[in-house]
């Protein structure tokens, strides 16, 4: 047991499975208060979260971090419709199936985009949201320089990675996309413990990969209509794509909070742990004296 997972248990942290739309989602929670529920990125699971469960709980927060359908150690078979969306849906009934609503929702990558459909959809789910580079990647396209951007990410890491995925060759899947979002090299290069780590988790991006729509559209319009206190978590060093999106979802939304964390990547709760970490629960500290209702307008 890692310090993160025995923090965790210190903290009385309570795990089961909560079923949801024909999945079962494997849930940790910790602590009593105001619901917080945490989404971890792509290839990622509910460990995502372990540093964090613990300061939220003793922070005052009923903190929740799950696993994603596809996620492990879920094992809900793949289905061929899969799309982000699905993901929002099961937050939605998440929430609901456990007596969390309003909650405020902190969700990074992917996630991220399953949290904000989630809260234009069912705004009265949503107390708040922190929001750690959704990539909304069809915005992209209408914007400078952004269709060429999409296509090569397009092309060179989600189709390959999707070819792989399909011949059932799950290690080469993880090599295309770990080497474009860690490094050149990186999955060749990881220690034999996070190498099977990354794997546990390679049916998360099989489904998204070959997703009928891995980046479902969001209007506009409706974003600027969300009546959800927003913050946002940029990594200075992420991904010209990311930032582009991020710029565009920063100019819709009213009253947003938006921070550049320095040193860190598209990966910005990965990076930049502890910081996230105390600016989110400041964010939160600014909520707690407006009413619950505010965001289900």
């Amino acid at each position: 047991m890692n310090d993160e997972a025995r923090d965790v248990a210190s903290a009385g942290a309570v795990t089961r499975g909560v079923r949801v739309n024909g999945a079962r989602l494997h849930c940790v929670e910790a602590g009593h208060g105001a619901p917080v529920v945490f989404v971890h990125m792509g290839g990622q699971d509910y460990r995502y979260w372990e540093a964090q469960l613990a300061p939220f709980a003793r922070a005052g927060y009923r903190a929740l971090s799950y696993s994603r359908r596809y996620a492990f150690p879920n094992r809900n078979p793949l289905a061929a419709d899969y799309t982000p969306r699905t993901d929002a849906a099961d937050l939605g009934a998440l929430i609901e199936a456990t007596g969390l609503a309003p909650a405020h929702v902190v969700a990074s990558s992917i996630g991220a985009c399953s949290a904000l459909y989630l809260a234009v959809d069912r705004p009265e789910l949503v107390r708040t949201l922190v929001l750690a580079e959704p990539p909304l990647l069809q915005w992209a396209r209408d914007l400078p320089a952004g269709e060429a951007m999409y296509a090569r990410f397009m092309e060179r890491v989600f189709g390959r990675a999707a070819d792989a995925f399909r011949r059932d060759d799950a290690e080469q899947g993880m090599r295309v996309l770990m080497d474009y979002f860690v490094g050149p090299g990186a999955f060749d290069g990881f220690p034999p413990r996070l190498r099977r780590r990354v794997m546990e988790n390679a049916r998360d991006w099989a489904a998204h990969t070959t997703s009928p729509d891995p980046f479902p559209a969001l209007d506009r319009d409706a974003v600027r209509a969300l009546p959800t206190p927003v913050l946002m978590l940029s990594g200075a060093d992420t991904l010209p794509i990311h930032r582009v999106v991020d710029a565009e979802l920063e100019s819709l939304l009213a009253g947003v909070e938006r921070v550049i964390v320095q040193g860190a990547t598209h990966d910005v709760w990965g990076d930049a742990p502890d910081q996230c970490r105390e600016l989110t629960l400041a964010f939160l500290a600014r909520q707690r004296a407006a009413p619950a209702e505010s965001s289900a307008r």
